[in-house]
């Protein structure tokens, strides 16, 4: 029996592998000032794929399925920004202009 578990489970990786995959990367900066959020959370709404930026406030989501998102950025002290997103097979998806989060209004 264990070797039929080892054999599906063999199976189950290589399906997952040939599956066409797409990346999403970018800039999390704030509006204001142009300065980069650095360890904010960003996501895809609903599914458990995501990533942190680094200090420069760059990050990198990989193995994206395609399909339709909600692109969400979030750290504490600023409002959530959300951006919609479209995934094609093998796309690369790069934001390259800054779109963070201003701080809440009092």
């Amino acid at each position: 029996m264990k070797t039929i578990k080892y054999i599906l489970l063999l199976f189950f990786i290589i399906a997952v592998n040939t599956q066409e995959m797409s990346t999403i990367s970018g800039f999390v900066r704030d509006d204001a000032t142009g300065e980069p959020i650095s360890y904010a959370n960003v996501f895809l709404s609903e599914t458990s794929i995501g990533s942190a930026t680094n200090v420069d406030g760059y990050f990198v989501i990989t193995y994206v399925p395609p399909g339709s998102y909600q692109l969400l950025a979030t750290m504490i002290g600023f409002e959530i920004h959300k951006e919609d997103v479209n995934i094609a097979e093998n796309e690369n998806i790069v934001q390259s202009k800054p779109s963070g989060n201003s701080p809440p209004s009092p």
